[in-house]
């Protein structure tokens, strides 16, 4: 709500999308995917090279647990860390997280 709302022709956007950018993810349904929005996450997850990586972005106050600065460190030592695994290591032990099955398939197998 503080943010100054981009504008496209001249005309402010709405920015209540902005409330589903962070701690939210679509799931898929029969009939149409549903955004689900958890209010109080507090992480980010990064995949890098099939692993997971995750930190603490939020305190459980809701102020900013890190900087600008501290971002690029940590997301530049998640590339370097997923650069030192093996790729064939990496294949074998990675954690299916998407689906190439059609959307309706993949609701139902849900």
């Amino acid at each position: 709500e503080e943010l100054t709302p981009d504008v496209f022709k001249g005309k402010p956007l709405c920015m209540d999308q902005f409330k589903a950018l962070f701690g939210s993810c679509r799931v898929p349904k029969q009939d149409r995917d549903v955004v689900e929005v958890v209010h109080d996450s507090s992480h980010i997850v990064v995949l890098a090279k099939n692993q997971f990586y995750y930190f603490t972005a939020l305190w459980p106050d809701g102020t900013v647990a890190v900087s600008e600065a501290d971002i690029k460190e940590i997301l530049t030592a998640i590339l370097h860390d997923a650069d030192k695994m093996d790729q064939e290591m990496s294949i074998k032990q990675a954690l299916g997280v998407l689906t190439t099955q059609p959307r309706k398939k993949w609701a139902k197998l849900r």
